[in-house]
């Protein structure tokens, strides 16, 4: 989203100041709203909104939920058919064998290129993208998510400290990222409420900004690394035994997870699991010893009774819910619980109408639209694999219409305002997304793109130049082939046409590279364009930008994503570098008894760069500046 890549680094820096002294006890929250534009902040993160007739949460279901749905929203989750179900097949027989019927377990793959997974209070689990390209069996992965399970069901976060600071501090995070973002009147990110009259960050809207603040990040790998004692881990490895082995799982399963995993990662221990489940030698003489249980996996139709159940419950909490992001997250779990359940058509539908009404409740001139019907048109098409009434069809057949109509009829005044030389960045995204083939999209996409150079936003401009090679080029053979929009008119397709797109585009890209500001940025184009050119320049400014930056932010949020990059290990240096340096200004700070601001620094780096030598320097130095405070 551009809204994301739009907001200022500097109201980054303000959130990440805040967290680290949130972490201490040192800022109330009274004192965060002098900093949030005069937005008032309750003391406590506010509890999710929902219907009076509400039935009460499941065990410690609100306690996780939060960091579920902004670990979701800020990493991005898998959508590949094939590895959802199955996580969802194998995580629902061993969850179904667990023996805690009151919990509601749920799994969802993060898109995380490192190998790892968590368990939020509550049940909901996540594994990473990078977990599951490690090659790991079935019964490799049942022993995996028997941990996790073991973590969530012997309540480890209440009989740790730290993980229900982390927990806590994610979501103050999440309640401060909205109100640092919330403007005055609508910008497309942001609903009218007609109730409280006035308007609030979308469900969109919160999800952009999350994005867009890296905290998000460094909490994530903070709870990965230093969650956990040594003896909750082991005790969460035999409850997973335990929890494999009712699902048929030998305990052979659990040794190739470990050995696997202590082959394969110990060369990346800083990132890895080997970091955040450390100890593997004796985790595996204890795998070895272990006894198999002999049982035999359960009946399909008990775990497929198990997964109904699941999702039953969860599409009627999501029913209760008033908070639209929290509702869709809720809906979307659900709906993976069992996605070609009998339950599934009514629970999809719920999700794409409460994400339709979401957007009702915008003018019509700033609604989008094409998303929400692509969402009816997969609905629709899950309709042939699950039994359904015609009339229920005929329903979803005509809300679908109903909102291609309501796009088209807004077509000639959408059109009109960005044929305008003067039409704003907003009006230009909504168009693009609401008639992405339409003849002009090329041009539109152009003209975007000059408008976030003009705006001082080149990451956005250079994102949105590679969006459109990407969406006109096309390799074949020896070189680069346009690709004429299907919308676009005859004289398109000419060959005099395509020079002028290229040499246009290309020459716009090479403009605005040297400008990008983000790691993250460079990467991502180095990682996906069509041209060797810009990919050379992509890859120039990305390591220009590695040998200088100067936020320890930017380099957190580059190594979260791309932990292995070519430019990782320098981006690496140089944030120990800055945390050293952080460290050194946090020692200058306490020797001279400014105390507030010495934990200013040591909590930077402990926050963003908890892997970091630095780290230890700057953990050090929080316990003597307590001490001293309490002195």
């Amino acid at each position: 989203m551009a809204y994301r890549e739009s907001r200022s680094r500097g109201l980054r820096l303000i959130l990440s100041l805040v967290l680290g002294l949130l972490q201490l006890g040192w800022v109330p929250l009274d004192a965060v709203a002098q900093s949030t534009q005069g937005q008032s902040v309750p003391k406590t993160p506010p509890p999710v909104r929902r219907t009076p007739d509400a039935p009460p949460w499941p065990t410690d279901f609100e306690v996780g939920l939060e960091a579920a749905r902004v670990f979701a929203d800020y990493f991005g989750v898998v959508q590949s058919d094939s590895l959802l179900q199955r996580v969802n097949d194998i995580g629902y027989q061993v969850a179904s064998q667990t023996g805690y019927p009151d919990y509601l377990f749920t799994f969802q793959i993060l898109d995380v290129p490192d190998a790892n997974a968590m368990a939020l209070p509550g049940g909901f689990l996540f594994i990473t993208r990078g977990m599951l390209e490690q090659d790991l069996s079935d019964d490799a992965l049942a022993h995996l998510f028997g941990h996790e399970l073991g973590h969530v069901t012997e309540r480890h976060f209440a009989r740790s400290n730290r993980v229900e600071t982390l927990l806590s501090l994610i979501q103050t995070a999440a309640v401060v990222a909205a109100l640092i973002a919330v403007p005055s009147s609508n910008n497309g990110g942001y609903d009218y409420d007609e109730y409280e009259q006035r308007y609030r960050l979308s469900a969109g809207g919160k999800e952009a900004a999350v994005q867009g603040t890296s905290i998000f990040g460094s909490l994530f790998s903070e709870l990965l690394a230093r969650g956990y004692s040594r003896g909750l881990e082991l005790e969460a490895d035999e409850i997973g035994r335990r929890f494999a082995g009712r699902a048929g799982h030998p305990m052979a399963g659990g040794v190739e997870l470990m050995t696997k995993l202590h082959e394969r990662i110990y060369e990346d221990q800083q990132f890895g699991y080997w970091s955040t489940h450390p100890f593997f030698t004796e985790r595996i003489q204890k795998a070895e010893a272990a006894q198999d249980a002999g049982g035999s996996p359960p009946r399909p139709a008990e775990v497929q009774a198990y997964r109904e159940q699941t999702q039953t419950r969860l599409a009627k909490l999501a029913d209760t819910v008033l908070d639209d992001d929290v509702a869709l997250f809720l809906y979307r779990a659900a709906l993976l619980a069992n996605p070609h359940g009998p339950a599934s058509i009514p629970v999809a539908h719920q999700l794409v109408k409460r994400r339709s009404q979401v957007e009702m409740q915008k003018k019509d001139i700033l609604r989008v639209y094409t998303p929400i019907i692509a969402k009816y048109d997969s609905l629709l098409t899950l309709t042939q694999t699950v039994s359904v009434t015609d009339s229920e069809r005929r329903r979803l057949t005509a809300e679908r219409d109903d909102l291609v109509r309501e796009r088209d009829k807004l077509y000639d005044h959408s059109a009109e305002i960005v044929d305008k030389p003067g039409a704003g960045v907003h009006f230009l995204e909504l168009f693009l997304e609401n008639y992405p083939e339409d003849r002009r999209a090329e041009d539109l996409r152009f003209r975007l793109a000059e408008q976030y150079r003009l705006a001082d936003r080149p990451d956005d401009a250079a994102l949105t130049l590679n969006r459109l090679l990407r969406d006109v080029w096309e390799e074949s053979g020896t070189g680069m082939t346009l690709v004429s929009n299907p919308g676009a008119p005859a004289e398109g397709a000419s060959g005099s046409t395509r020079s002028a797109w290229r040499e246009r585009s290309l020459d716009s890209m090479r403009r605005t590279l040297p400008e990008v500001n983000e790691l993250t940025t460079s990467q991502r184009i180095l990682e996906s364009t069509p041209s060797d050119s810009v990919r050379l320049w992509a890859h120039d400014r990305l390591f220009a930008l590695a040998a200088d930056f100067d936020s320890l932010e930017l380099g957190s949020r580059y190594l979260t994503k791309y932990p292995r990059a070519d430019a990782a290990q320098q981006v690496r240096d140089r944030v120990e570098k800055l945390a050293q340096k952080r460290v050194l200004q946090g020692r200058l700070h306490e020797s001279l008894q400014r105390y507030q601001e010495a934990l200013d620094q040591y909590n930077q780096v402990v926050v963003l760069a908890p892997w970091s030598k630095a780290a230890a320097a700057a953990r050090a130095g929080i316990e003597r500046v307590q001490k001293l405070a309490g002195s």
